[in-house]
């Protein structure tokens, strides 16, 4: 396991923000891990990513959905960038999700995994496992993650971008 450094954080004001990003990442690292404590506007609902400014290349990722009632399911999707909660569902309740970048300086097409759960009081809680490919020999030096839907972020949503290095 590598070693964890803090490059950003952004809590969100009352300005109830579209997105939030990530701007000017360090090349330094060897991976970037996100962590999100988030809350929306919508019922429990996706988050979307985009890397510097990009929708474009991102290939349909595989996720893995289970619902807390034994039900599990998968499906395909476009720039999936973890789950937060709507506050139509009884808040304030804020959901958690994770983002994993191996090799984000990589002349490759870049990789991620991303792990999130979201809940609606206590009646159904919703656990995702995702992995996603985009197709671009860039390095990433923007991160930008948005509700779908042009949704707004709530009070208080935490992002937090790490590096890590391999040594």
């Amino acid at each position: 396991m590598g070693n964890y450094f803090s490059i950003a954080e952004v809590t969100v004001d009352n300005s109830l923000p579209t997105s939030v990003s990530f701007d000017n990442i360090p090349q330094t690292y060897t991976d970037l891990y996100v962590s999100i404590s988030a809350q929306g506007l919508a019922g429990t609902n996706a988050l979307e990513l985009s890397f510097n400014n990009s929708t474009a290349n991102f290939s349909n990722g595989i996720t893995l959905f289970g619902n807390g009632a034994g039900t599990v399911s998968s499906g395909s999707y476009n720039r999936y960038g973890g789950v937060y909660n709507g506050s139509s569902l009884g808040g304030p309740i804020f959901s958690n999700s994770d983002i994993y970048i191996p090799e984000y300086t990589s002349s490759n097409t870049k990789s991620y995994f991303i792990k999130g759960v979201g809940e609606n009081t206590g009646s159904v809680v919703t656990t995702i496992f995702y992995s996603g490919l985009w197709s671009n020999s860039s390095a990433i030096t923007k991160i930008t993650i948005a509700p779908l839907s042009s949704n707004t972020l709530y009070q208080y949503s935490t992002f937090y971008l790490y590096g890590i290095t391999n040594s």
